[in-house]
This record gives structure tokens, C-alpha cells and sequence, in this order.
């Protein structure tokens, strides 16, 4: 289990979580949609993390990840993991 702690930035609200390493960091925008009723944009420092990698390589102990509304809600929804990382890959390019 990893513990970090999500930053709301739109709310201004943060909580602390504890996350299997084994799950994708996809498993974090949707627990934050489902507690706060928006889509996120994960971001650590500056770097924004792909919803498609393990939280266990995205993340370590104690991170702060802040949660920036989603401009684009869609961007990511219903779509398997090779959709769900080219909308990230786009994302980083832009």
C-alpha cells in the first residue's frame, strides 16, 4: 500500500489515501470523480501522470498529487488502455 495525498485545487480541499501499487493511476481519477462529481487531471509536481501507468511507478509515499478539473471530460471515457494512453500522449505534446 502506498499512502499519498490528493489535492483538490479547484476546491481547495486534500485528503489522504492509501493505494495498491498494483493498480493504475486511472483507479484515482475515478475515486476522486466519484467522492468530488468532476474529472481530474492528475498532476505531481510538474509532471502530469499517465491514467494508464501503476500507481506503484507513478507514484511513492507521502506524494502530493493535485487534482486539476478536466477541461475535456470526455477525453478519457469508455475507451481501453491504448485510447486512454494516446489522450495522454496528446496531452503532453500539446
Amino acid at each position: 500500500m502506498t499512502r499519498i495525498t490528493l489535492n483538490n485545487r479547484a476546491k481547495q480541499i486534500s485528503m489522504k489515501v492509501d493505494l495498491s501499487e498494483n493498480d493504475d493511476v486511472e483507479e484515482i481519477r475515478g475515486m476522486a470523480s466519484d467522492y468530488w462529481g468532476e474529472e481530474y487531471i492528475l498532476r505531481r509536481g510538474y509532471e502530469l501522470l499517465s491514467p494508464c501507468e501503476k500507481i506503484g511507478d507513478a507514484v511513492s509515499e507521502g506524494d502530493v498529487v493535485d487534482l486539476i478539473p478536466d477541461p475535456d471530460t470526455d477525453k478519457y471515457a469508455g475507451g481501453d488502455v491504448q485510447s486512454c494512453l494516446g489522450g495522454w500522449l496528446q496531452r503532453r505534446r500539446s
